[in-house]
């Protein structure tokens, strides 16, 4: 998912509802490693998009929510292991980094809840 201009070759263009499903997906199986590689996709390409034609790049609807935090989480805590922790962690972490940039900017789409 994501080619120039913003749209997949079938000609839709990818949102969270699109990239969650991906990350429930993978979480269903439990491949946390691939769940988490998706929000790092969102991440980039939401962060490319603030970059580009004064915030309104091609993927700013791309935009990891709370929702998409918290599936990552959910598949890092039910795939067990010394590293399960360490990256859930991590994750939270990056949760918070973007709720308070959001935060002052009068957002609050990606902040945690009392599921994360």
């Amino acid at each position: 998912i994501g080619v120039g201009g913003g749209r997949h070759p079938y000609g839709f263009r990818p949102n969270p509802v699109v990239y969650n499903t991906m990350i429930q997906s993978y979480a269903n199986i439990g491949d946390a490693s691939s769940a988490e590689a998706i929000l790092d996709r969102m991440i980039s390409l939401y962060s490319s998009s603030l970059q580009e034609n004064l915030g309104s790049g091609a993927f700013r609807s791309v935009r990891p929510n709370t929702r998409t935090f918290n599936m990552v989480l959910n598949a890092w805590s039910k795939k067990g292991g010394a590293e399960c922790g360490g990256r859930a962690l991590s994750i939270w972490k990056r949760l918070n980094i973007i709720a308070l940039e959001e935060e002052r900017n009068g957002e609050t789409y990606s902040r945690p809840d009392v599921i994360t």
